[in-house]
């Protein structure tokens, strides 16, 4: 279980107008959207009936040369993910809390602009048995 790549998979159903989120690389395109989960903050118990509670910490980032789209299309997914709850496989709750707003990273030397916003995912489920 990825719980990025299933927030992306979710994001990528929901705002059908973004372009593909990649994981932990921009690729070799100028623009493009990307998310990273923080390791060091990933937290998972489980318990004796299979059942378990995590926290993962993810990093959107966006980059674009048009610094107002890489803003833009973040707000977006935050706006998208400030709900109570979604559902996501393999979890019977996910609980998502925005930390920071977006923010300026940098300008790279090709002359886009790159955006962060950071959320932290909440989540129970069952282990399969």
């Amino acid at each position: 279980m990825s719980i990025a790549a299933d927030i992306r998979d979710w994001i990528a159903t929901e705002l059908t107008t973004l372009p593909a989120i990649t994981e932990d690389n921009f690729g070799p395109a100028s623009a493009g959207l990307m998310v990273r989960g923080d390791p060091s903050s990933a937290v998972v118990k489980e318990f004796i009936d299979g059942s378990y509670q995590g926290t993962q910490q993810l990093s959107f980032y966006s980059r674009n040369s048009d610094p107002s789209i890489a803003q833009s299309q973040l707000e977006s997914i935050r706006a998208a993910l400030d709900k109570e709850e979604i559902a996501l496989t393999g979890c019977l709750a996910v609980r998502i809390r925005s930390t920071t707003s977006v923010s300026f990273v940098s300008r790279e030397e090709t002359g886009e602009s790159i955006y962060v916003t950071t959320i932290v995912v909440d989540y129970d489920g069952l282990n399969a048995a």
